[in-house]
Parts: structure tokens; sequence; C-alpha cells
């Protein structure tokens, strides 16, 4: 059974490096290699780098695809030519 929790703390180390950002195999194998006594598991918890919010996630994946509308303060489609909530039109 230490086996597979060792094998399973190296695959988690994996995944959430690369889910961060980071090079998931130079984490696997300091996991298995130091995941026997935990250690590789104490040093990921230190060093990784925090998990993007959820706002920084949707501000790096909505670039441009929305904008406020001037007239009545909400967000709209980007490329909308008039706005769905107050009919402010942008074709003026």
């Amino acid at each position: 059974i230490l086996f597979i929790i060792w094998i399973a703390i190296g695959v988690w180390m994996y995944r959430d490096a690369e889910k961060r950002g980071k090079s998931g195999a130079l984490w696997l194998i300091i996991g298995l290699l130091f995941g026997i006594i935990g250690l590789g598991l104490i040093i990921w918890l230190i060093v990784r780098p925090p998990e993007p919010s959820f706002y920084e996630k949707k501000a790096a994946g909505e670039e441009k695809k929305e904008r406020i509308c001037p007239s009545c303060g909400r967000s709209i489609p980007f490329d909308a030519k008039v706005c769905p909530y107050c009919g402010k039109n942008f074709e003026e």
C-alpha cells in the first residue's frame, strides 16, 4: 500500500505542477525520489506558485470579448452594435 501512496503522490505533483504552468516531469521525478519519506510533497507544497484566481483566469481568457455600455454600464459583447439592455446604438 505504501507503493501505491508513493506513486499517487508523484502523479498528483505532476498534475498540479502542469496545471500551474511548471515542469510536471521534474516534479514527478522529485515526487518519486523523495515521496517515500514525504519530503518531495513537502518541498512542492512550499515552492509551488499560487494558482491563478478565478478572476485572473477569466481576464486572461476573455480579453476583448466584452465591453461596458457607456449608457447603462452593463457588460455587453464586444462586437454588439446595439446594447441588449438599454438599446443604445453604437453605430452612430
